[in-house]
C-alpha cells in the first residue's frame, strides 16, 4: 500500500501541480462550465461549490480568469453558444 506523501510526490512529478492546486483548478473549471450553463446564480455556485463565500469565490475566479464571474457572465451574451 502506498502513503500519502509518496501519492502526492508523485503526482506532483506527473502532473506539475500538487493536489490541492489540481483540485482548485478543477473546481473553478467547473464553476466555469456552470456560468456557462446560466441556470444557477453565482451565490449559487459559490455555495455548491463550497467556498466560504461569494467573495472569495469571486476573488479566485477572478484570479484564475481575469475576470469577475458576474463579468465572465455577462460576457457570454453574444457568443451564440454551441
Amino acid at each position: 500500500s502506498y502513503n500519502y506523501s509518496y501519492l502526492s510526490d508523485l503526482f506532483k512529478k506527473t502532473t506539475q501541480s500538487t493536489l490541492s492546486e489540481y483540485y482548485h483548478t478543477r473546481k473553478l473549471e467547473v464553476a466555469r462550465l456552470l456560468i456557462e450553463e446560466r441556470k444557477l446564480t453565482i451565490s449559487k455556485i459559490s455555495q455548491l461549490l463550497n467556498y466560504s463565500s461569494v467573495n472569495a469565490f469571486s476573488n479566485a475566479f477572478k484570479k484564475k480568469y481575469g475576470v469577475s464571474p458576474k463579468a465572465y457572465g455577462k460576457g457570454l451574451n453574444g457568443a451564440g453558444g454551441s
